[in-house]
């Protein structure tokens, strides 16, 4: 099985188009996997390092530059005369 959807959707499409579509019904359906999981993965990945890596990294940044944020608005320590 293909991993790459380039290798494995193009061949079968052109099949499909040459010879009356069966290439897709082959292998119990399975050409739609290499498509749709690394899009699959690729979304969740992206929420998973949002709420985590992403997360700290704000904090990180916030505590460097001396801001802080409370309820959407940046605070700062009052300049003293």
């Amino acid at each position: 099985y293909a991993i790459n959807p380039a290798r494995d959707f193009g061949p079968r499409l052109w099949v499909a188009i040459v010879s009356g579509g069966a290439s897709f019904s082959a292998d119990n359906y399975y050409f739609w996997i290499p498509i749709v999981a690394p899009l699959t993965g690729g979304v969740v990945g992206a929420f998973i390092y949002d709420y985590t890596i992403g997360k700290v990294l704000e904090a990180k940044m916030l505590m460097k530059s001396g801001t802080a944020e409370t309820k959407g608005e940046a605070v700062r320590e009052p300049a003293v005369d």
